[in-house]
């Protein structure tokens, strides 16, 4: 099994710069419209990914991202349950979650769909929650599938 702080330095030190940055909104502009975000990266940063595994080894990426994929999937689940109103609070930090953990295996669309949803739980309405959700589903599930075609490359 892998250690916490084996896995914690290697995610530091395959982290060379941030994937995401927030933009800060210009006093007293008007609030733009809220829409689903439509991230154009990919779904996977090779050269971070690859990098992890190096540090880590083959086999116990695969052990922790296994692990990753079946809380994310769950993770995903639950969030189509919550009450909107309710559950603004779980649903911002379901997404702190998934963007962190998509962000230390380079599942660079992953993390930004879920930052956005982070920042804005707070102000979306169930529309834009459930094409949000949708968007997430997409980028994890070719998030998932990248990795693995990559693991086989590298085994």
């Amino acid at each position: 099994p892998v250690r916490k702080p084996l896995l914690l330095a290697a995610m530091m030190r395959s982290l060379r710069e941030p994937v995401l940055r927030d933009q800060p909104l210009t006093p007293g502009a008007p609030m733009p419209k809220m829409v689903a975000p439509q991230s154009k990266a990919p779904s996977v940063a090779f050269m971070q990914f690859q990098g992890l595994a190096q540090e880590i080894g083959l086999s116990e990426i695969n052990e922790v991202f296994a692990a990753f994929q079946a809380e994310t999937s769950e993770r995903l689940k639950g969030m189509r349950t919550c009450n909107l109103v309710a559950d603004r609070t779980r649903i911002s930090r379901d997404a702190h979650t998934i963007k962190g953990t998509a962000a230390t295996f380079g599942l660079v669309r992953l993390s930004e769909v879920s930052a956005w949803l982070e920042r804005n739980a707070e102000g979306i309405d169930s529309s834009v929650y459930f094409e949000v959700l949708d968007a997430l589903d997409l980028a994890f599930a070719s998030g998932v599938t990248e990795v693995e075609q990559l693991a086989k490359m590298a085994a």
